[in-house]
């Protein structure tokens, strides 16, 4: 019978040894380590995201939209997407950037700005080419630009009901384009006069048709006291 040597003893204790190496039996720390850190990076991130988000929203909010370089609401979704290419809230924030690009496009148009218009509808272009309300808006504010465009200021009185203002605006009413649709955009210092200037506008356009139908508006709290209207086939 063979002596076992303590060589011949150390042997299968080193293969033992090198096998659990190679099998993952014994790097149980190194595995914990791993996790930790990766749980560690993890929560660095989503804590990056979530500061992004705070400094997207507040520059959203002070219409900081694409301008100034790095320290807009465009630049800091850009960022979020980098980290997270899947996140919806950062989604979600650059289509409102588009939305309220075109909005002030088509606000623009109306205020006979046609180069400001172009300009915010280039920049919704900057944030999402793809956007399906692009192509919507350029139609219309091209619309708005071939419309024929006239403004009614009313006097300098109270009560907005003289009968020299009705008497205009009636004339203003009757003027209408033939053919045409037209929009009109009330202005006034309070909701009472909106209201007021609507009722007499509603009033001579029936006079004047006998349509009954409401007439399409949009109002807004501004001074001086005015009735503006766009007529275009298209309306």
């Amino acid at each position: 019978m063979k002596k076992i040597t303590k060589k011949d003893a150390f042997l299968p204790i080193m293969t033992l040894s090198t096998l659990a190496l190679l099998f993952g039996c014994v790097p149980q720390k190194i595995s914990t380590v791993n996790m930790s850190e990766q749980k560690k990076e993890d929560t660095q991130v989503l804590e990056r995201i979530e500061a992004l988000q705070e400094m997207a929203t507040k520059s959203f909010r002070k219409d900081l939209l694409t301008t100034p370089d790095k320290k807009n609401a465009y630049y800091f979704y850009q960022q979020i997407l980098l980290l997270d290419p899947d996140n919806e809230p950062a989604k979600i924030g650059l289509d409102q950037i588009v939305e309220r690009y075109l909005a002030w496009a088509v606000d623009a148009a109306y205020e006979k700005q046609p180069a400001k218009a172009r300009s915010y509808i280039a920049r919704s272009n900057l944030v999402d080419r793809t956007h399906p309300s692009i192509e919507p808006t350029l139609r219309q504010v091209k619309i708005i630009n071939d419309s024929v465009y006239e403004k009614f200021i009313f006097d300098h009185t109270p009560a907005l009901q003289g009968q020299k203002d009705i008497a205009r605006l009636d004339l203003f009413i009757k003027d209408e384009p033939i053919n045409q649709r037209c929009r009109y955009l009330i202005s006034a210092a309070n909701d009472g006069l909106v209201r007021k200037i609507y009722n007499m506008v509603q009033q001579a356009h029936a006079a004047k048709s006998g349509d009954v139908r409401r007439v399409r508006a949009q109002n807004q709290i501004s001074t001086p006291n005015r009735l503006e209207r766009w007529c275009h086939p298209s309306f």
